[in-house]
């Protein structure tokens, strides 16, 4: 199942005490857009309370500031200047369910983030090179908005994964074709098919809470192997 995010102050966040992730992430996650979110740049998932310069954050864009149109990216939070990866123009269109997925290894500058749709890799332009430290860390987790609120996400997120390592091409796409459950390391997995409690299931131990968003939105698309995650 998933959550449907209006597009104006819905978020599910993770705020018990914040989450170390460290400098190797893959995140994954299932949408649907109604529209591009606020500001052109509904967030999908990030780590950090801000909303342009979190620590981790995967988002989709549409001419946010004339950079990128109908597509989605990756960010970097540092110390110095954050890193900003994105995909090519026109690979998201609305009222699609879409599969999209980030690894990244921040552990060096010249390390670049490598972008997945529908468990494919496709090309990624690297549109700010980061510079110093990653921020600081633990910080909050956020799906479908920021603390602020302004960068809610206007359409449904469901099958959010996070893993505490970069996963190859073969592993995106396993997660693609039968869920998240094919690659049993993550750290975190909230299925987001509840109208209760939000479950999430891995190592993390965090605890989330919704504000606003409709629970059992539906259902991502049956996988080709023919069963979700």
């Amino acid at each position: 199942m998933s959550c449907l995010f209006d597009g104006v102050d819905d978020s599910v966040a993770r705020i018990s005490g914040g989450a170390t992730l460290g400098s190797l992430i893959t995140v994954s996650a299932w949408i649907i857009l109604n529209g591009w979110g606020e500001n052109q740049s509904g967030s999908v998932w990030q780590q950090g309370d801000a909303a342009d310069v979190a620590r981790y954050q995967l988002r989709v864009l549409d001419n946010k500031l004339g950079v990128l149109s109908q597509g989605f990216g990756f960010g970097s939070g540092r110390v110095t200047s954050n890193g900003r990866w994105g995909s090519d123009d026109n690979v998201l269109a609305l009222n699609v369910w879409r599969c999209l997925a980030a690894t990244y290894d921040g552990t060096l500058t010249a390390n670049n983030a490598q972008l997945y749709l529908d468990g494919q890799p496709i090309t990624t332009n690297r549109d700010l090179a980061p510079a110093g430290a990653q921020t600081a860390e633990p910080q909050n987790i956020w799906i479908g908005n920021n603390s602020g609120l302004t960068r809610s996400f206007d359409g449904a997120i469901g099958e959010v994964a996070v893993w505490k390592r970069v996963l190859s091409a073969d592993e995106i796409s396993a997660v693609y074709l039968l869920g998240a459950a094919a690659v049993l390391d993550y750290w975190e997995y909230l299925p987001l098919d509840t109208s209760g409690p939000i479950q999430m299931f891995g190592l993390s131990g965090g605890v989330y809470s919704a504000s606003g968003p409709v629970m059992d939105a539906g259902n991502p698309p049956v996988r080709p192997a023919g069963r979700r995650g």
